[in-house]
C-alpha cells in the first residue's frame, strides 16, 4: 500500500501515516505487515501478506482400491474365439 503526499500535503505526514494505521486495523486477521516505512521523497509505503489460514485436512472417503489384476493372457485360438462369441451375442 502506498500513500502519495502532493504538494502541501507532504507537510502533514502523520495523515497519510493515520491512513495506514487504519489500514492495518482493517486487515487484522486477513494479512500481516511485513515491512513499513517512514516517509521517502513524496511515498510512505506498507508492505502487507496474507495471513496463512489453517485450514482442516479434508477427511474424504478411503481411498479407492486398485483394480483387480487381469487373469493369466490367454492364448491367440482362445481370444479369437471369445472374440468371436461376443459379436454373435451383440448382433
Amino acid at each position: 500500500m502506498t500513500v502519495f503526499f502532493r504538494y502541501r500535503q507532504l507537510r502533514r505526514p502523520e495523515l497519510g501515516a493515520e491512513i495506514l494505521d487504519r489500514l492495518t486495523e482493517e486487515i487484522e486477521g486477513l494479512g500481516v505487515v511485513e515491512t513499513r516505512t517512514g516517509l521517502e521523497s513524496r511515498r510512505m509505503t506498507m508492505v502487507i501478506a496474507p495471513v496463512k489460514i489453517d485450514t482442516p485436512k479434508k477427511t474424504g472417503p478411503a481411498k479407492a482400491s486398485k483394480p483387480p489384476k487381469p487373469s493369466k493372457p490367454k492364448s491367440d485360438g482362445a481370444a479369437a474365439a471369445e472374440q468371436a462369441t461376443e459379436s454373435q451375442a451383440s448382433a
